[in-house]
């Protein structure tokens, strides 16, 4: 987690850390390898505590297994008919991880403040 551009601590997964944070407005993001959130800038008022919430891709395993399921099924109708369908759905994977690694690379984690009564 980065506060004001200066790293405040790491996140271990399903974990929960707490930060104290001068009153006035911060800026907040996270990064996880080449890997980002988009920014936040939040604003504290004196006395006031706020809850942010720092979660990854939420589709990141069903796509995974959506895409292995798919690849898995390509294979076997290949085996069974004439037709090699395996080269249509093979690029989809790199794709979305070139996806990652370029144009989402700021998309890929997500910071945002949570209501704790929710």
């Amino acid at each position: 987690m980065y506060i004001d551009d200066q790293k405040a601590g790491t996140i271990p997964n399903k974990d929960t850390k707490s930060y104290d944070l001068a009153e006035g407005s911060h800026i907040l993001y996270a990064k996880i390898d080449w890997c980002y959130s988009q920014v936040l800038t939040v604003t504290i008022s004196e006395g006031e505590r706020k809850y942010m919430r720092l979660s990854g891709e939420p589709y990141a395993n069903l796509i995974i297994l959506m895409y292995l399921i798919i690849v898995a099924l390509s294979v076997l109708f290949a085996y069974f008919t004439a037709i090699d369908t395996i080269f249509y759905t093979t690029p989809a994977y790199p794709l979305l991880t070139l996806y990652y690694l370029t144009l989402g690379r700021r998309k890929y984690l997500t910071v945002k403040e949570q209501d704790i009564f929710k």
